[in-house]
């Protein structure tokens, strides 16, 4: 990932040729109280040409950086309290369109003010031309709670000057998505296929939930506001949902499914091109680049010497590593893998999780893997999440994580562990199903 950010970075600061008209705003709540974040939108503006990246600098009075979140289709390559880099993945953006969100935690006192300021802006279109951006700012007022307008973005009104009670929503999802939920985040971008028609919106709380059930979808950007309120104060909960192309889709994250059929007569090289599916055009076959690229993904997961053998011949390891050659075929900064050590014995599941790591360590690709053998998970992840039925119990290194109660609630059992000898993973030696006290 870091020579991917090297290379963007290189491209907006030295193209210098100047043509799309491209602007930037940030928008703030007017006022908040002095124990809330501030959540800021940045948006962006381009005509005559599309926007490919941006990047900024962040100065902040009477307030800490937090967070910065990218919007839509934009990817965070930097970000800290100095500044970002972000980067379109579908092709350049026109129009209006949510660059993120800005997360700032307040240091002022009631009365004082907080200023955000964007410097040093500068964008690149589709072409590479370089453009300047003028200066960006934002005021936030800190304000005691019987004093807070009605005019701020998170939603909130006064009514009748009743004291003020806090409104938040306990959970929000989009059925069958992952949105990252948190009751002090206000804003979610989710992209889905160009091809579903409507999605199910869920949200429950102690108050009063409005916004929610079936919604239908537009072609392409949906705004879709959840409301929660008790009578006298409200929040509102923004999803912008964006369409996208299932082969732009395809050119961001690589999936390998658990149990992939390969046909039968289908030799490693014509397997592995298919990954080059989603870069092809309507017309034409495989360009000298994606031939190279092919012949790069077969070299790389070491089989070279098989490539014109069929897929059906290799053993479990060498067939798995021939799916996973098509996955890195497919040219993406990101493969996920469901159990891709299903059903191989010992030796060919260090063999498939040796070239995974490799492919993340050398040529820096974030690798995903779902895996249920907990000790080959402790020694070859650098972050682990614990799941549950849905529910992330949780997540960090495997030495802060794995442990005996994260262990109980995951798999209900009572395990005993160790420490490799290299002192860099937990290793679980024996378990047994958990009873309580009582039952032992």
């Amino acid at each position: 990932m870091k020579k991917v950010w090297v290379v963007i970075l290189s491209v907006i600061s030295i193209i210098s040729v100047k043509a799309t008209n491209i602007d930037v705003s940030i928008t703030c709540p007017s006022t908040i109280y002095k124990e809330d974040a501030i959540n800021c939108s940045i948006s962006s503006n381009a005509s005559n040409g599309a926007l490919s990246g941006i990047k900024g600098n962040f100065e902040i009075t009477n307030g800490t950086y937090a967070s910065f979140t990218a919007g839509g289709s934009w990817v965070v390559y930097a970000s800290n309290s100095n500044g970002f880099v972000i980067g379109n993945t579908s092709g350049g953006i026109t129009g209006n369109s949510i660059l993120g969100t800005l997360k700032i935690t307040p240091t002022a006192n009631v009365g004082e003010q907080i200023k955000i300021k964007l410097t040093n802006l500068n964008a690149s279109d589709t072409d590479y031309n370089d453009i300047d951006i003028a200066n960006k700012e934002a005021i936030v007022k800190i304000v005691e709670k019987e004093k807070k307008d009605n005019n701020n973005n998170n939603g909130n009104s006064n009514n009748n000057n009743k004291p003020k009670e806090e409104v938040y929503l306990d959970t929000l999802a989009v059925e069958g998505y992952n949105i990252g939920f948190t009751k002090n985040k206000y804003v979610y971008d989710l992209e889905i296929s160009e091809d579903i028609e409507s999605v199910n919106i869920l949200a429950t709380s102690k108050y009063n939930v409005s916004g929610v059930g079936k919604k239908t979808l537009d072609k392409e950007v949906n705004v879709i506001s959840v409301i929660v309120s008790n009578g006298n104060t409200k929040r509102t909960y923004t999803i912008n949902i964006k369409k996208v192309k299932e082969k732009n889709i395809a050119k961001e994250v690589a999936f390998l499914p658990q149990g992939p059929v390969c046909p039968d007569g289908l030799t490693v090289r014509e397997l592995v091109a298919f990954g080059r599916f989603p870069h092809q055009k309507m017309i034409g076959g495989l360009t000298s680049h994606d031939k190279e690229l092919i012949d790069w993904a077969i070299e790389e997961t070491g089989l070279s010497e098989f490539a014109d053998r069929g897929v059906e011949n290799l053993s479990g390891g060498q067939r798995q590593r021939a799916w996973i050659a098509m996955t890195l075929a497919q040219e993406t900064e990101i493969i996920m893998l469901d159990e891709p050590t299903t059903y191989l014995d010992m030796s060919y599941q260090l063999e498939v999780l040796e070239v995974l790591q490799k492919l993340n360590k050398e040529k820096k690709i974030t690798v995903v893997i779902v895996l249920h053998e907990l000790n080959n998970a402790c020694r070859f992840a650098d972050n682990i999440i614990g799941l549950k039925k849905g529910k992330i119990i949780c997540e960090g290194r495997p030495l802060d994580v794995i442990n005996k109660e994260n262990l109980n609630t995951i798999y209900g059992i009572d395990a005993n562990l160790t420490i490799s000898e290299d002192g860099k993973y937990p290793i679980c030696m024996e378990y047994d199903l958990f009873r309580g006290i009582n039952e032992k």
